[in-house]
């Protein structure tokens, strides 16, 4: 308490961070403060439950809603759990994809055991669930009848 006094982080703060990381599953969770350009803005840095890593600024914590601000630290760690929900564990390689890579614009190049190096944008391949063309074309070509 007396370290948070220091650094300038008030209990009325502590207490919202607190029953935010409760109720959106954060299991690390640490306050900190950032001065750049001498504004104080507060962060909240936690890791949920699958391993990603968030950084929130306070002021969406106190709506109590999934925060549109929200940060992920490490970008390419959250495509690869987010995939594996959507795709199955490990069905695809992601060992190309760099972390400045991963945009909304640029495509990423997924490696398919079978089929070799296909390239899908991140939406594409999450959201709307698309996954290596080969593999679709064959399924495609099982289930119809003639």
């Amino acid at each position: 308490m007396g370290t948070d006094k220091k650094i300038g982080i008030e209990k009325a703060e502590r207490a919202i961070a607190k029953k935010y990381s409760t109720r959106f599953m954060l299991v690390d969770c640490s306050l900190s403060i950032s001065r750049t350009s001498g504004v104080r803005v507060l962060y909240l840095n936690g890791t949920d439950y699958d391993g990603v890593t968030y950084r929130i600024r306070h002021v969406w914590l106190k709506k109590m809603r999934p925060p549109s601000g929200m940060q992920v630290v490490n970008r390419h760690h959250y495509l690869v759990t987010q995939a594996d929900k959507v795709h199955g564990e490990g069905k695809y390689d992601y060992s190309l994809i760099k972390e400045e890579d991963i945009t909304f614009i640029n495509k990423l190049s997924i490696v398919c055991p079978t089929h070799g190096v296909f390239k899908k944008r991140k939406s594409a391949h999450v959201t709307d669930r698309e996954g290596c063309p080969k593999c679709s074309k064959g399924k495609l070509n099982e289930y119809r009848r003639y």
